[in-house]
Order: C-alpha cells, then sequence, then structure tokens
C-alpha cells in the first residue's frame, strides 16, 4: 500500500499525513510497523523514519531554519 500511495501521492503529502497521524495514534503506529517489519515489508517503518533526522546536525539545521 505505501508503493501505491507513492505512486499516487506526493511524497510530502504522505509524510505530513504520517505525521499527522503518528501525533494523534503513536502507540498504533508502532505497532503497525513493528508488524509490517516482521511480515518483511519495511517500507512503511522505512518511509516513517525517513521524517526523522538523523543526526545532531541534522536536527540542529532543522531548528535555525524555524527560526
Amino acid at each position: 500500500w505505501v508503493r501505491t500511495a507513492l505512486g499516487k501521492f506526493d511524497n510530502r503529502a504522505i509524510t505530513s499525513e504520517i505525521r499527522t497521524i503518528s501525533h494523534s495514534y503513536t502507540h498504533e503506529l508502532l505497532d503497525l510497523c513493528k508488524g509490517t517489519i516482521k511480515d518483511g515489508k519495511a517500507a512503511l517503518a522505512r518511509l516513517c523514519f525517513s521524517m526523522f533526522p538523523s543526526s545532531l546536525a541534522d536536527d540542529q539545521s532543522i531548528t535555525e531554519s524555524a527560526d
């Protein structure tokens, strides 16, 4: 389903929706990601993790651009 959504919608739109969902349904989204990883389908988890900065340097550049 992630591949289908990426084919139909812009990556920004999908990322925005996942962020909204993650704020409201954090535990459910984590359980869903864990389940998809166990099934060998890590696309959703990969997409979720791509939304977060991977290092402190990335985190600092985000906060500097927000100022």
